[in-house]
């Protein structure tokens, strides 16, 4: 639909015209509007936005839309605008600053333990990199068992093996990928 189009289909039937566009474009400014405030919003303050979109590209028609070009450019940064000032809105409302004082500091305690989660995710990324030093099919094997919980039947049909050969090279694999950690200097 043209800046045109729409135009002239809202001087004669408005509501139809309306509804045309809602249909060609609502996906395309909600997909805008969900990627930019999926992490703040809600889904009604999401289709608020989307909404306001409409809203505004309805009342504007007739100065600030191109006449001969296509509406998905102008559409798409009317949406781009608006879910970055409802963005700037929802988070300066849940951005709040908070003054401790020496009182009060101490009371200040978190349930997260960065230390912990720092060597629980060093571990992880250890441990995945001597799972792929194991080579194929040992780590799509380990991977499948131990990672996507898959018996040794269902990964012998994806991998083309028989079931007991995924028994005996997932008991081999874990063996070598013990001795590999205990080298790096890592118990289990």
């Amino acid at each position: 639909m043209t800046g045109t189009e729409l135009r002239e289909g809202i001087a004669s039937s408005p509501e139809i015209v309306y509804r045309k566009f809602i249909d060609e474009y609502g996906g395309y400014v909600y997909a805008i509007a969900f990627n930019k405030l999926r992490s703040v919003c809600t889904t009604a303050e999401i289709d608020e936005c989307v909404s306001d979109v409409f809203a505004e590209i309805f009342m504007k028609y007739g100065s600030a839309v191109p006449d001969e070009r296509d509406m998905r450019g102008y559409t798409g940064t009317v949406a781009k605008r608006r879910a970055v000032d409802y963005f700037r809105r929802y988070t300066s409302e849940k951005t709040k600053i908070i003054c401790i004082d020496e009182e009060t500091a101490g009371k200040a305690v978190s349930d997260i333990d960065i230390e912990k989660d720092s060597d629980k995710k060093e571990m992880q990324s250890i441990l995945l990199q001597k799972i792929e030093q194991l080579g194929d099919p040992d780590s799509e094997i380990i991977i499948r068992k131990f990672y996507y919980d898959q018996n040794a039947s269902e990964i012998a049909r994806k991998l083309n093996l028989k079931a007991s050969s995924v028994r005996s090279r997932c008991k081999r694999a874990l063996e070598r990928l013990g001795a590999m950690l205990a080298e790096a200097g890592i118990s289990i």
